[in-house]
């Protein structure tokens, strides 16, 4: 049985109440820019704030979802966080679709996040993200 939605906020926007939507894209630098050049490029063409943390930069967003820029290349592509209403739940239910998952990882002050195995159809790499 899938756990209700939370209630900070969480709300269903599809058919499947444990997906509950995009939670932020990552972007990584190609070598010919840094991370910081990327945020600074948002900031300023959008007139968006940047926060920063050690590993990436942060541009919130006033609805969910924000733009995540890596201070390092970690992966070729980007990569999309898909935001999840109970993250075991939502794992066994790929699973049993077949899709393979890596190992779970908890981020301090975050939450749990679980890569999938295989990226989407152009190469992005995807991961589930449940927030604490």
């Amino acid at each position: 049985m899938v756990a209700p939605i939370r209630e900070c906020g969480d709300k269903v926007v599809g058919s499947n109440p444990l997906f509950l939507g995009v939670d932020h894209i990552g972007l990584y630098s190609n070598g010919k820019v840094t991370g910081k050049e990327i945020a600074d490029w948002y900031a300023k063409t959008f007139g968006l704030e940047v926060g920063e943390e050690p590993k990436a930069f942060h541009i919130p967003s006033r609805r969910p979802g924000e733009i995540e820029v890596l201070k390092e290349q970690v992966y070729g592509k980007c990569h999309i966080a898909i935001r999840v209403s109970n993250f075991d739940e939502a794992c066994r239910y790929l699973e049993e679709k077949g899709v393979e998952l890596e190992e779970p990882i908890i981020v301090k002050g975050v939450g749990k996040v679980v890569y999938l195995k295989s990226p989407d159809p152009t190469g992005n790499r995807v991961h589930l993200i449940f927030r604490c």
